[in-house]
């Protein structure tokens, strides 16, 4: 059982690519609503696309 994700949405959890499950149980933050999930994605993904870009680091 998922300690930080709200048990209603762990089917919705288990759909998303395992690096995004990682990142998601290493914040250790509580994640109650789908809303919360989704917004945890987008930034990670977010933080992903900036780490990816050339320009980083200039």
């Amino acid at each position: 059982m998922l300690k930080n994700i709200n048990p209603q949405l762990q089917v919705y959890f288990e759909c998303l690519p395992i690096h995004i499950k990682n990142h998601i149980l290493e914040l250790k933050r509580p994640i109650n609503s789908l809303n919360e999930l989704l917004s945890c994605v987008e930034l990670i993904e977010k933080q992903e696309k900036r780490w990816d870009d050339p320009q980083h680091g200039r």
